[in-house]
């Protein structure tokens, strides 16, 4: 329920950083590489700059991604081991509050299209 998915977000977008960072590192050799075209000196004409961006919005997105799931699940993600190791406890507790944990854990799938739709302007 929490775990499992936390660790499937957070290795997905490790692969992503860690591909985007070789890419960069690719081209950035390419970029230093002179190469000759009939005599006369040519530089690749890769934009570091703009895989340099890329990298530098995925990892704040990454990074932004994973704290709004944990933001959203963990308090629901502790209500129900709450109600694992002490049930009867648990229901005691004001049903309004159990109903706003389990909204604000749904509501990660609000807040994800949002923060991607900030990262893709």
């Amino acid at each position: 329920l929490y775990f499992i998915p936390l660790s499937i977000i957070v290795v997905a977008y490790t692969r992503i950083i860690v591909e985007i960072s070789r890419k960069s590192r690719d081209t950035q050799h390419d970029y230093t590489r002179e190469e000759r075209y009939h005599g006369r000196l040519q530089l690749r004409r890769s934009n570091m700059s703009n895989i340099e961006r890329a990298r530098t919005r995925t990892l704040r997105m990454t990074f932004i991604i994973v704290m709004a799931f944990v933001w959203c699940w963990t308090p629901y993600a502790l209500a129900t081991l709450w109600n694992y190791i002490d049930p009867e406890t648990f229901y005691s507790m004001n049903k309004h509050v159990q109903d706003i944990l389990f909204i604000i854990a749904v509501s990660n799938s609000v807040v994800n299209p949002i923060i991607y739709g900030r990262y893709s302007i």
